[in-house]
Order: structure tokens, then C-alpha cells, then sequence
């Protein structure tokens, strides 16, 4: 290396650097632009399929039938369950069967109980299909066998 101030042309051409602010306005300004351009094609594009294309009456029409079928059958569910609720408040035999069966300290026999319950549950599914299968806890006694509807719940 020489350091002496002098200045060697090893062959190399050399690009022209230019100042970092000249050229800036140029080259750079031209990409904001055309982003913005695009961007408002873009959303033209976009409202136009939107405009031109609306949602047909007919799946309007569709969903407000569905969910009048759809409210209509919750209607349905509300009045089965608020009636199969009143069959257990209104039937004395019901009540008497279920009391006698939570003072019972019997907790594993709960047969002569439970045949009740599922001959009463099981008219009552016929009735509502909505009732499929049901259980009664005795919630003093943890330990005691739950009354069910079928056999495939004990």
C-alpha cells in the first residue's frame, strides 16, 4: 500500500455515487403514487362486484324461513319441557315415591323405587320425545345409587 497521497487505477471502472438526496425525488416519489393508484383500482374493483352482484331474494326468503322453523321449534322444546316440569310438580305418586326414596338409608337396592320412576319416565317419554333419558340424585346422600329412566344409565 502506498500512502504516500498517490493514487493507483488498478483497472476497476467505479459507478457514479450519487448524493443520497439527489435522485430521491426522482426514483422514490413514484412508488407512493402507485401504491395509492392500486390500492384505489382495488376498491373500485371491489365495490363494483359488490354493487353488481347483490344477494339474491331467494336466500333471503331461504334464512327468514329457516329461522322462523328454527324459533318455532325452540317454541316447541320451551312447551315440552315446561310441560314434563308440570307433570312433576302435579304427580302426588311421583312426589311421595321420591321423598320415600331420599329418607331411605338404603344406598345401593334402589330397585323397588326405580322401577317406579322408569315406568313414570319412560309414559312420559312417550308423550315428549324430547325426554330421552333422565336420572334423580339424592343430593343428601351422594353415596346412593341414582334412580334412571333405562338400564343403559346405572
Amino acid at each position: 500500500m502506498n500512502f504516500s497521497g498517490e493514487s493507483y487505477n488498478l483497472g476497476f471502472t467505479s459507478r457514479q455515487v450519487l448524493h443520497p438526496k439527489e435522485g430521491k425525488f426522482g426514483r422514490f416519489s413514484r412508488a407512493p403514487v402507485l401504491f395509492f393508484i392500486v390500492l384505489l383500482v382495488a376498491t373500485a374493483l371491489i365495490v363494483f362486484m359488490i354493487i353488481s352482484n347483490p344477494i339474491p331474494l331467494d336466500s333471503i326468503e331461504y334464512a327468514e324461513r329457516l329461522i322462523e322453523a328454527r324459533a318455532q321449534r325452540a317454541s316447541e322444546l320451551a312447551n315440552a319441557i315446561e310441560a314434563i316440569t308440570y307433570q312433576f310438580y302435579a304427580n302426588r305418586m311421583l312426589n311421595d315415591l321420591l321423598l320415600d326414596y331420599t329418607a331411605s338409608k338404603e344406598t345401593y337396592d334402589v330397585s323397588r323405587w326405580n322401577s317406579i320412576f322408569s315406568y313414570f319416565m319412560e309414559g312420559m317419554a312417550e308423550a315428549s320425545p324430547e325426554l330421552e333419558d333422565a336420572m334423580f340424585f339424592d343430593s343428601s346422600n351422594i353415596h346412593k345409587r341414582p334412580l334412571t329412566m333405562t338400564d343403559s344409565l346405572t
